[in-house]
Formats: C-alpha cells, sequence, structure tokens
C-alpha cells in the first residue's frame, strides 16, 4: 500500500473530551502510535494543536456530533491543516440550511 501521509491523526470529539491518535510512519517502515486525551476548553484545544503541529501533523480526521465538532474546525487555518476529513463539508451545508 501506498503511504499518502507519513504522519496523519484521528480525533473523536465530544462533549468534554477530545481523544487523539496520532499516527507517524517511521524510516525503517515502522508505524507509531501515540494517544492523548484533551478537554475542549481553548486552553487545551490550543494544546492540542500545538502538539499535531510538533508532531508535523497537517492532515487530520474527525468524527464528532452536534455541535462539538465547530471549536476544532475553527483551528484549521490557525495551525495550517492542509486537509481536513470530508465529513465537516456535510456538517457546515447542513448548518448552513438552519
Amino acid at each position: 500500500m501506498e503511504i499518502l501521509y507519513t504522519t496523519c491523526a484521528g480525533l473523536d470529539v465530544h462533549k468534554k473530551t477530545v481523544k487523539v491518535c496520532v499516527m507517524t510512519h517511521l524510516p525503517n517502515g515502522q508505524r507509531q502510535k501515540e494517544f492523548r486525551t484533551y478537554f475542549t476548553t481553548t486552553e487545551e484545544l490550543l494544546k492540542l494543536g500545538d502538539w499535531l503541529k510538533e508532531r508535523g501533523c497537517t492532515h487530520i480526521a474527525f468524527e464528532a456530533t452536534g455541535v462539538y465538532w465547530k471549536p476544532m474546525f475553527n483551528l484549521k487555518d490557525r495551525y495550517k491543516w492542509d486537509k481536513v476529513e470530508q465529513w465537516f463539508k456535510v456538517q457546515i451545508e447542513r448548518a448552513k440550511k438552519k
């Protein structure tokens, strides 16, 4: 399988916490996974963004319900995430219709 991104992250966004997994493909072919949990306060979300930036992560995917995804999406430009999973486009379109 071709590796498209050497470092990427998956986030599960809840009302009070965000669970994060960062996967990095190492030069020796091994995969390294790191897991963390952050609270959803502004300070914690900024720490999460800083941590992803330190890891060189520019491609992320989210899973969230309701409106809990919005604060994470607002960090997209600040941290210059190149790719935010397609799921957000669906949520934005739904929000525009309301």
